[in-house]
């Protein structure tokens, strides 16, 4: 079975994780289970990992949503890449360099990767 993967912790990224945990939740092709990298971030001194394993929402970025339990929150990045076969990145396109670095040499050799990623351009006049 395939694992799938999601790097970002933001509106995007956990809005894409619900969509996939809901699809891969009765598949015979993919694992139940979605890991999710969120980097160190806390919320009223609670950290976002935890909010979203244990109570399954995001307040900081998608508090109105709830988050499938088969989305499993984990705050270190070559654990989540690991095991992936498929790498989805939902990150903003300035921080793509730096997460390429960190996964370096952590990805499996036929992993794909899907990318969800935010551009923002600057109008010059």
């Amino acid at each position: 079975m395939k694992q799938v993967v999601v790097l970002g912790c933001g509106a995007w990224s956990t809005a894409i994780a619900k969509v996939i945990a809901d699809n891969v939740a009765s598949s015979n092709e993919f694992c139940s289970k979605i890991s999710m990298y969120v980097r160190d971030e806390t919320h009223n001194d609670r950290n976002l990992v935890d909010y979203i394993n244990n109570d399954h929402i995001n307040p900081v970025y998608l508090p109105c949503v709830t988050i499938p339990t088969n989305v499993v929150a984990n705050s270190n990045i070559k654990e989540v890449v690991s095991d992936a076969d498929i790498i989805v990145v939902a990150y903003p396109s300035r921080y793509v360099q730096w997460l390429i670095k960190q996964i370096n040499g952590h990805v499996k050799e036929n992993a794909y990767f899907v990318s969800f990623c935010k551009v923002s351009f600057r109008q010059y006049h």
